[in-house]
């Protein structure tokens, strides 16, 4: 459990923004599918399908006639032990490598203006560089420019890329594509 604790306390790279640039969406509390959904779909319906390739397809026709059942048995068992081992590696691993990309990147999510709470009566106390153009006044202002006390919902707006939900279906879905064309 210290593992996924770790993702809050480490630094979030909190780039220079562009107000003018960021969306205006307000914060929700709750996701519209939660983290708890999202592992079911990616993970115990992956689980289920491999125990069903494992158990009722494996070994399949290759195997002869006189074979013992306990020879078949530990085939069965030894494939699914398998496909869960690949299954729990690349979930495990597309969590860390996403998190750390989050942490890394620091890509604002759509709501971050009212995470925020920008202090816009002091805007240029925050303003670090920029060109104006034609669509924006082209100040880019620096993350110390958010006045939420609350730090964990502001670091968390700024961990938007990659997307935690389409890795975990993609992690979870890789091994259980395999399963069936490497039996």
């Amino acid at each position: 459990m210290r593992c996924f604790a770790l993702r809050s306390r480490l630094p979030v790279n909190s780039l220079v923004q562009d107000l003018t640039c960021l969306s205006r969406f307000p914060f929700t509390v709750h996701e519209t599918v939660p983290a708890s959904i999202a592992f079911i779909a990616n993970t115990l319906g992956p689980v289920v399908i491999i125990a069903i390739i494992a158990l009722v397809f494996v070994p399949g026709a290759t195997v002869p006639r006189g074979t013992p059942k306990s020879l078949v048995w530990k085939r069965k068992l030894w494939e699914l032990h398998i496909g869960l081992l690949g299954l729990a590696l690349s979930v495990i691993a597309a969590w860390f490598i996403t998190n750390g990309m989050k942490n890394m990147f620091g890509k604002p999510r759509p709501d971050l203006l009212s995470r925020c709470q920008p202090d816009i009566a002091h805007l240029q106390q925050y303003v670090v560089g920029g060109i104006a153009n034609v669509s924006s006044n082209g100040q880019l202002v620096s993350a110390d420019i958010c006045k939420n006390p609350d730090t964990k919902t502001l670091d968390d707006g700024f961990r938007s890329y990659p997307s935690g939900h389409s890795s975990s279906s993609a992690a979870g879905q890789f091994p259980t594509s395999h399963i069936p064309l490497s039996n």
